[in-house]
C-alpha cells in the first residue's frame, strides 16, 4: 500500500505537466563541471517518479552556493517539490486533528529565492494561492500560517527587491497540487466560504 501511495504522489499531475509544457525555456546551462553539478542535473532534468530514492539524501544536502543561478534555482525548486511530496504522503498517516494540546506555532522561516525560482515552482506541481485563500485555510483548519507550512505544503517564497532599481520585494505563496489543502482552496474558489464540513469536500486534517 505504501509503495502504491508513493507512486501516486510521485506521478506528475496533469496540471503540473501542462504548466511545464507552457513554461518559457530557461537559458541553457554549461555542461556539469563536477559530480555535484551532475547530480543536480540528474534531479532537475528527470521525472520525479524516475529518480533513485537512494540519491535523495545526498541531493538534499548538497552545497548549492557555488552553482550558477539557474542550476541553483532549479535545485531549490526540486528540493521543495520532494519535501512537499513527502509531506503529502505523511499526511495520509496523521490523525485528523494534528496539534491537540500544543501552543499555536507563530514563528517560522520563509524561503528566500529568485524570480526564476518562483517561475520554476509553477512547473513542478506548486499552485499559487492568494492571501485571502490562505486566511480562509487558516480559519477552516484552525492552523496558523506557520502551522500550514509545518503540517502541509504551504510555502512562502520571498524574492528580495532592489531599492536602487526601484524593484519591490515580491511575496509568492504556493500549495502543492497533491496537498489535501487544495480541496479547501477549490471550495473557496467555487464560492463555498461558509461553514460546510471540510471532510465533505475530500479534506482531512486540521490543527485543533
Amino acid at each position: 500500500m505504501k509503495a502504491l501511495l508513493l507512486c501516486a504522489l510521485l506521478a506528475p499531475s496533469a496540471w503540473a505537466a501542462k504548466a511545464a509544457k507552457g513554461a518559457a525555456k530557461a537559458p541553457a546551462e554549461a555542461p556539469p563541471a563536477n559530480d555535484d553539478e551532475k547530480l543536480v542535473d540528474y534531479f532537475t532534468k528527470s521525472e520525479t517518479s524516475d529518480l533513485d530514492p537512494k540519491a535523495i539524501p545526498r541531493f538534499m544536502e548538497l552545497d548549492l552556493s557555488k552553482m550558477s543561478p539557474g542550476r541553483r534555482a532549479a535545485a531549490l525548486g526540486k528540493r521543495l517539490e520532494l519535501k512537499a511530496l513527502r509531506k503529502a504522503m505523511e499526511s495520509k498517516t496523521k490523525p485528523p486533528i494534528r496539534r491537540v494540546g500544543q501552543d499555536p506555532l507563530q514563528e517560522c522561516g520563509v524561503e528566500e529565492g529568485s524570480a526564476q525560482q518562483a517561475k520554476i515552482m509553477a512547473t513542478i506541481g506548486f499552485m499559487p494561492v492568494t492571501q485571502d485563500e490562505v486566511a480562509f485555510l487558516a480559519q477552516r483548519t484552525k492552523c496558523t500560517e506557520c502551522e500550514l507550512s509545518d503540517e502541509f505544503t504551504y510555502t512562502r517564497l520571498i524574492v528580495p527587491g532592489d531599492k536602487a532599481k526601484k524593484i519591490p520585494t515580491e511575496k509568492h505563496m504556493f500549495i502543492h497540487a497533491k496537498d489535501p489543502l487544495m480541496a479547501l482552496v477549490s471550495q473557496y474558489r467555487a464560492g463555498g466560504k461558509g461553514g460546510t464540513d471540510f471532510f465533505s469536500v475530500g479534506f482531512f486534517g486540521a490543527c485543533r
